[in-house]
């Protein structure tokens, strides 16, 4: 979301942000000519009662909030706020865009923002999902409101690849994400237990941090580990990480669009990745950008990630081959889908047309 509005803001557009925290600074850098405007809405619920009676007070300051920023269009992500902001801003007229930012099939917010889900989409003017499998979850009248977009893919400015792998020398594996249940942080580590003592030269790097963090630390010096395994935290530059590594896994149960899959080839390495709902295969071109191993398959995980680091030329080819992804899923072609859509619901179509002939 910060980098559409940076994208917008760099191209002329006035862009206000709007988000359910307190804090009056974004965690991922802002042009000065974006507006943040922290709505505090963010509050814990003790009871049901308490519940429904703050949601129902976020929905009035919500719907303040953006009319007074006097929007062309309105572009919200993740369900939850998509329900919310749907709802505040009945009956202003307003053209609403909402976005699923994970896989609907799999991740359910519950019962009760399920069903106002189902309810309140029909009711937007556009909904985006990151695939074609993400958009095939929804019922006909929902699907027929929606457009994939799949997520831009940027380099940091002066980032440089390497030109050549290490054919010599210790090499590392890394995994960005959260250190939650979905991205299966436990499997990765328990297939690279099996396979390291083969390839004394490759070491484990997860970066990131959560909720399951000190379970799979506890994993790790289980399986005797220290050394070869790290669990290096956050990082606010994550392409630094992917600079020094020399593979990049993806474990995870389910996703939207893995935003670290498409930045490990956008930095030029080879990638082994599950095959799992959704996101990896519309990104992988199977033996020619990455390898797709199939879902939860920890033997031909195993298989892959061996495969991989014993084939030195395997290696050089999908790293050649994986930058190609920023042709596919460049900033500007993905940010020209997101001003398509936005033409057909807003009269701002004149506008965009003279953003995309300045780029």
């Amino acid at each position: 979301m910060t980098l559409m509005a940076n994208y917008w803001a760099e191209s002329g557009h006035d862009v206000a942000m709007a988000t359910f925290e307190a804090h009056t600074q974004s965690h991922y850098p802002l042009r000065s000519r974006v507006k943040l405007v922290p709505t505090s809405l963010n509050s814990a619920s003790p009871t049901i009662f308490h519940s429904i009676l703050n949601n129902v007070r976020r929905i009035g300051k919500l719907r303040r909030a953006i009319v007074e920023t006097r929007p062309d269009v309105v572009i919200s992500f993740i369900e939850t706020a998509n329900v919310r902001v749907l709802a505040s801003l009945f009956g202003t007229g307003i053209p609403i865009i909402v976005s699923e930012r994970s896989n609907p099939a799999v991740y359910k917010p519950g019962k009760v923002w399920e069903a106002l889900r189902l309810m309140l989409y029909p009711v937007a003017s556009r909904v985006v999902v990151q695939s074609s499998r993400a958009k095939d979850y929804f019922p006909r009248r929902i699907r027929s409101l929606c457009r994939v977009i799949p997520n831009p893919v940027l380099i940091p400015e002066g980032f440089r690849r390497r030109n050549t792998i290490r054919r010599d020398g210790p090499k590392r594996i890394i995994a960005l994400g959260r250190l939650s249940e979905e991205k299966c942080y436990d499997l990765l580590i328990r297939t690279f237990g099996r396979i390291q003592a083969r390839h004394p030269e490759w070491t484990l790097e997860i970066v990131g941090d959560g909720p399951l963090r000190q379970t799979l630390v506890q994993l790790r010096d289980e399986l005797r580990l220290q050394g070869r395994v790290e669990l290096s935290g956050l990082s606010k530059a994550p392409f630094e990480k992917l600079g020094q590594a020399d593979m990049f896994v993806l474990t995870s149960r389910f996703e939207g669009f893995p935003n670290a899959l498409c930045e490990a080839m956008a930095a030029g390495l080879p990638v082994v990745s599950f095959d799992c709902p959704n996101g990896p295969r519309e990104i992988i071109r199977d033996g020619v950008d990455g390898i797709l191993v199939p879902h939860q398959d920890a033997e031909a995980l195993a298989n892959a990630m061996e495969r991989v680091m014993g084939d030195s030329e395997l290696q050089e080819w999908l790293a050649s081959r994986a930058p190609e992804i920023l042709d596919r899923f460049g900033i500007d072609r993905v940010m020209r889908m997101w001003e398509d859509t936005i033409a057909e619901v807003a009269s701002v179509s004149v506008q965009f047309q003279r953003t995309q002939e300045t780029h």
